[in-house]
């Protein structure tokens, strides 16, 4: 009974949270000149036909995105360097001239994925995988990015401003998704890391509450807000993407682990990238770590991890367990593990109230430090009504995973504060 009343108060405070939501204010900007880069273009080269669907609403006409008279500055987040060698102006700063290049049009973002999701049949791209279960399935995404783009914003239709359709000149919208053989799909993974700048490739799994067309979108903007030149990847399990249903979401990902590590090891094996890093957020996690561990038993001492950079974004994983039977193990998986936590994630507060024990990724009971392992300290940043989505829509933090995964620069050559408690040394966002 008393779980049953802990799941009823969940989901109705998550749903007073998020009906609650407000539109995100400006943050403050500084401005600094920075080359442009190269290393995000439209891609026209056209991909194999094997069942490929369009977006029914067609972007609107150049006519209808109002044009700048005066090239703005480019613009960069707040945070500032600790190290002269650490870049001051991260990949936001290349926004403007991109689309200035791009005559001012919305940019295109292509993401790989993997899903277990079952297809719905349907063949509009928001709605073509649904939320039960099915088999391995791999393919290709097309995600608009608006020339206004802000960093951090995941762009939408706002009622507060009369928007009630998708438009890819203002919003990320999923635009195409496409289905490819396994064949298919690694001459295409291949051939974009081929072109890249740097050949790597990053996945992300997302976490509980998140439709497909919402892991395809969060993946675009975040490889275009962190400057990823490699191949943006997403794994999409079958979350039922809705607040009401965390238990479902929670059999789910225990359901989905074979399915990762095939996909993941598919990647890893056949992608032609000299690294692949991970980023997880949130339930996301659990899926992660487990295959991570199954991973760590087959790893022979002295040779390459299978993964250069982990990431932890808010795990919703048992702190204790986490410390005592999963952080051990799924280091020798990986370059570097770190793992970014907050204790303004209300989320993860209601998941230790319904779980009866802290989360990994809450920092109100004291913040996990381990061996080998770095804890960012988010919590100064992540002023959001929720405090759950940080790894995607904060400034400070998108730049530090820049820094950590363009750069593979480790926590003391970051924009970073170090903090020593007793048991070791964390480290904070500055604000």
């Amino acid at each position: 009974m008393k779980k049953e009343v802990f799941y009823t108060c969940f989901v109705i405070f998550m749903i007073l949270l998020i009906s609650c939501e407000e539109p995100k204010k400006p943050e403050l900007e500084v401005k600094a000149s920075v080359e442009p880069s190269e290393e995000i273009k439209p891609e026209s080269a056209p991909l194999p036909e094997e069942g490929y669907y369009t977006s029914a609403e067609p972007p609107e006409p150049d006519a209808a995105v109002p044009k700048k008279e005066e090239a703005e500055p480019a613009e960069v987040p707040a945070a500032e360097s600790a190290q002269p060698s650490a870049p001051e102006a991260v990949p936001a700063a290349r926004i403007d001239a991109l689309a200035a290049a791009n005559g001012n049009k919305g940019l295109m973002r292509r993401v790989f994925y993997g899903t277990d999701r079952k297809a719905s049949g349907m063949t509009q791209p928001k709605k073509f995988y649904g939320n039960e279960r099915g088999k391995l399935q791999l393919g290709i995404c097309e995600v608009s990015i608006p020339p206004d783009h802000k960093m951090g914003e995941l762009e939408s239709p706002k009622w507060w401003k009369l928007e009630f359709s998708e438009n890819p000149n203002k919003h990320v919208v999923l635009l195409k998704v496409q289905e490819l053989s396994k064949d298919n799909f690694f001459i295409e993974l291949r051939s974009h890391v081929d072109k890249a700048s740097d050949k790597e490739a990053f996945v992300f799994i997302h976490g509980y509450n998140v439709t497909f067309e919402d892991a395809a979108r969060r993946t675009a903007q975040m490889s275009y807000d962190m400057g990823f030149s490699g191949a943006p990847v997403f794994y999409s399990w079958p979350s039922q993407g809705e607040i009401a249903d965390y238990t479902v979401d929670e059999n789910t990902i225990d359901w989905t682990v074979p399915h990762l590590k095939e996909f993941l090891s598919m990647v890893a094996a056949e992608s032609g990238t000299q690294k692949v890093h991970l980023i997880a957020h949130s339930m996301g996690n659990r899926a992660m770590t487990d295959v991570l561990k199954d991973f760590a038993d087959t790893y022979v001492s002295g040779t390459t991890p299978l993964f250069n950079q982990v990431v932890l974004a808010a795990p919703d994983i048992d702190a204790e367990i986490f410390k005592r039977d999963i952080a051990p193990r799924i280091q020798k998986t990986a370059e570097r593990v770190t793992l970014y936590a907050s204790s303004n994630d209300k989320a993860l507060l209601l998941s230790k109230s319904i779980h009866g024990a802290p989360r990994a990724g809450d920092v109100e009971g004291g913040i996990l430090i381990i061996p080998g392992i770095d804890t960012i300290d988010a919590s100064s940043v992540d002023t959001s009504l929720v405090g759950h989505s940080y790894y995607g829509d904060n400034r400070s933090i998108i730049s530090d995973m820049y820094l950590l995964v363009n750069l593979k620069l480790p926590p003391d050559k970051r924009n970073l504060l170090p903090k020593e408690v007793e048991g070791g040394r964390y480290w904070a966002v500055k604000r």
